[in-house]
């Protein structure tokens, strides 16, 4: 939403419009139109939940074999 910018000074009304364009975005993406009437932190949290299982499906057979790749820090710069 931001484009990548690390700082920027934004107004109250610029960061209430950025939190409407994020809430819109939201409900579009869970199907949930304002009729609803479903409250923010409902549809924030909802969207958590479904990131936490989207990740921990995509990680869930490579979590195993996590130790085995990963290289023993600084191991062929030591001394010795």
């Amino acid at each position: 939403m931001m484009y990548g910018l690390e700082t920027v000074a934004l107004s109250k009304r610029q960061e209430a419009e950025l939190e409407v364009a994020e809430m819109k975005m939201l409900r579009f993406s869970l199907g949930v139109t304002r009729m609803d009437k479903i409250r923010n932190e409902q549809i924030r949290g909802t969207v958590k939940l479904q990131i936490k299982a989207l990740a921990s499906d995509i990680f869930k057979g490579k979590k195993d074999n996590y130790p085995q790749s990963v290289r023993q820090p600084f191991a062929d710069t030591r001394i010795g």
